[in-house]
This record gives C-alpha cells, sequence and structure tokens, in this order.
C-alpha cells in the first residue's frame, strides 16, 4: 500500500511507521505539521494538493484529526488512525461518523463507547511494542549507561498535577467538592474497573457543569458532557491522586527513581533524574531498572498504555495496575506482575527485590511473548487485515 502519514511529533510515529515499512508498505510523510486538528484552512489547501501527486491508498494519523476526515472522505481516500491517547476529545466530532473513515482504538471500553457511531470504521486494536529498535539500543549499553541509568525501582512519567484540568476549576461548592472527592476515593481503592462515569448523579453533573462554567462543545461535536466530566476531569484527578499516594508511600520504603517533568520536591525520598529521551534513553532503562512501574492513567478505562509495551519490548521487569484486558495478552505472575492495592504494590516490590531469580524469569517472559505475538509489525498486519 501506499500510505500518506500525518504526523505530529508522536512518540509513538516512528515505530509505527517502520512497522508499515517492514510489511512492504510505502510511506510518505505530508510535509506540513497540522496545527488546527479540527479548522485548520491550510491543511485543506495542502492535503488534497499531496493526495493529487500520487495514487495514495490512505492516509494515516495517530490519534484522530477531524479535519483530515473532512478532507480524505470528500476525495473518497480511507482515512486511516490509531489511538495512542485516552481521552481524546476530537473522537467527540461528528465526522467520525464518516463513511471513509477506519479509526482503530486501543483502548475496548473506548472502541465500545465509539462504535455505535461508526459500525463499519471503528475498530479495536491494541498497542505494541517495537522490539527490533529496543534490541538494537539495549545491545548497546555502556557501563557508563549501566551507571547512569540502573535503578531499583523507576518510574517514567508525569504526576498530573501540572495538567489535571480539575485543579485549575474555581468556585466549585463543598457539595461539589466533597461529591467529587468521594467519587475518587472509592475508584483509588478498585482496579481493573472504572465506575465515575456510572457513579455520577444527573443533580452532581449539572452542578458541576454549572459551577465549573462548562458550556457545550462546538456545534459539530456529540454533547456527551458526562463523559467529558468523568475523563478529562475526573479521571485526570483520580490519575493524580493516585501517582502522589503511591510514590510518597514506596519512597519511604524503596530507592524510587523517577523520570519527569513534574514538580516532585514534596515527594520527600524521590530521586528526580529528569526527563528522559524515548527513542534510545527509556529502552535503556526499562532494560536496567530492576522493577518498572506503571501507574495507568484511570482515563484509560481498561486497555494498555503505550508504556506498559514499551517496558516489556526492552525487556525489562514491569509491575502494572491490573488493567481489564490485561490477562487477555500476558499472564500475571508469568509474563508480567500485576498489583490491586497500594499494599499489594508495596508487597511485590520488597519480594521481587529480593527474588532475582523470579523477577528476570519474568522479564524474560514478558520480552519474549511480546515479541512473538504483540510487536507493532503485528498489529499493522491486523490493521491491514481489518481494511481489506
Amino acid at each position: 500500500m501506499n500510505i500518506l502519514m500525518i504526523r505530529w511529533n508522536s512518540i509513538s510515529e516512528p515505530d509505527i511507521m517502520a512497522a508499515f515499512q517492514e510489511k512492504g508498505h510505502t510511506v510518505t510523510v505530508f510535509p506540513y505539521k497540522i496545527k488546527d486538528p479540527d479548522y485548520d484552512q491550510q491543511a485543506v489547501k495542502l492535503l488534497p494538493e499531496e493526495l493529487g501527486k500520487a495514487a495514495y491508498d490512505l492516509v494515516f494519523t495517530v490519534d484522530y484529526f477531524p479535519i483530515v476526515a473532512r478532507v480524505c472522505n470528500a476525495m473518497h481516500i480511507y482515512y486511516v488512525s490509531w489511538s495512542v491517547d485516552c481521552p481524546v476529545l476530537q473522537y467527540y466530532s461528528k465526522t467520525l461518523a464518516l463513511p471513509y473513515n477506519r479509526v482503530f482504538l486501543f483502548d475496548y471500553a473506548m472502541y465500545e463507547e465509539f462504535a455505535k457511531e461508526n459500525p463499519t470504521g471503528v475498530f479495536y486494536l491494541p498497542l505494541g511494542a517495537n522490539t527490533a529498535h529496543n534490541d538494537e539500543v539495549v545491545a548497546s549499553i555502556t557501563e557508563q549507561d549501566r551507571v547512569k541509568f540502573s535503578s531499583e525501582v523507576s518510574f517514567i512519567g508525569s504526576t498530573y498535577e501540572e495538567k489535571c484540568k480539575f485543579n485549575q476549576l474555581e468556585g466549585l461548592s463543598d457539595y461539589v467538592r466533597g461529591y467529587a472527592d468521594a467519587m475518587l476515593n472509592a475508584q483509588l481503592l478498585v482496579y481493573g474497573y472504572n465506575f465515575l462515569e456510572d457513579a455520577m448523579s444527573d443533580a452532581f453533573l449539572q452542578r458541576f457543569l454549572e459551577e465549573a462554567k462548562l458550556g457545550g462543545l462546538a456545534e459539530d461535536y456529540r454533547q456527551d458532557m458526562r463523559a467529558l466530566v468523568a475523563q478529562f476531569y475526573l479521571g485526570e484527578k483520580v490519575t493524580e491522586q493516585e501517582r502522589l499516594r503511591l510514590l510518597k508511600r514506596l519512597a519511604g520504603q524503596f530507592p524510587v527513581d523517577m523520570y519527569t517533568q513534574s514538580d516532585v520536591s514534596k515527594l520527600t525520598g524521590i530521586h528526580n533524574r529528569g526527563s528522559a529521551e524515548s527513542r534510545v534513553e527509556m529502552p535503556k532503562i526499562f532494560h536496567l531498572s530492576r522493577i518498572n512501574l506503571n501507574m495507568t492513567s484511570k482515563t484509560i478505562r481498561t486497555g494498555l498504555p503505550q508504556r506498559f509495551w514499551d517496558v516489556l519490548g526492552a525487556g525489562g521487569f514491569l509491575l502494572s495496575n491490573m488493567q481489564a484486558e490485561l490477562p487477555e495478552f500476558l499472564e500475571p505472575g508469568v509474563d508480567v506482575e500485576t498489583y490491586g492495592s497500594f499494599e499489594e504494590c508495596e508487597q511485590k516490590i520488597a519480594y521481587y527485590l529480593s527474588h532475582e531469580e523470579e523477577r528476570a524469569a519474568i522479564a524474560k517472559n514478558g520480552y519474549e511473548k511480546t515479541k512473538q505475538f504483540y510487536t507493532y509489525g503485528h498489529r499493522v498486519e491486523q490493521m491491514i487485515g481489518m481494511l481489506v
């Protein structure tokens, strides 16, 4: 296939492009970076010009751009997108229903939410790893790398404090804050099931929208305000609180290295190593950390995030919160280790730091299963198979 790829600097783009090329497809990168995913008029002008230069079979993006959907459907060419983020506001665009869309979503709950908007054009497709690239990086590890990147326990990611939309709200009443706190604290106790949307009463939702001064979405968007509040506000706040509370507990017991641009100065005992470059440094960190911690954002309701597969694909030992889809792909305790509470996370860190052979065996199993079944090459084959 001849593919026109529109890039916006997602860290997943190089791996997906390599997978397309590995499977024999030709990939051309669109030379213009879209500035507005909905209404970029320059894209409306330049994209048809580019599509007229060659016989493209499809246009591809990571995540979804309504403006691309409009152009591709007008020109009767397939627009293929694949989510790596959750939530993404643009999936609520009414353009999702356009007939030339082929939209792939990595989170099954997300798929169930949006498939009804376009039953023949929305598909479920989990993410994967680029083990070939990671193998090259791991083989290049030097003694200096071992000194620089080795950790007992490491976590790469944000605390969400700086990006949490809930934190930016002013003027919320005690009733709304109390109701929200009760839902957040209850959700923190439950892994494998996200109930935030179901737990909201109509009265709470209406008060929240009024006090937060949240109007409707754009006219060409589906007005699902319950989902918007649950995912973009409450879900982010639960993620923030889980990360802050768990990291604070772990820092008092274990040597924890964190790679982040978040302000973690209040987390006494956390060693902040700053940001980590994704293509070379992250695979080294994953491989050289005895325990890689994954705390999936609560906005990812059932699926496995990109970071999950990145750790396994670099041969790292992964201790992850339980997600509903995880047992469909990997066996807990054999290929990956999981926790369902803060206490269990603490217990398993202590156990695997003192049981090296078991830890190494699980890391090896997770890597080999990922390489055999769950690379981006495998996923791209599945994607193309669903298109034809």
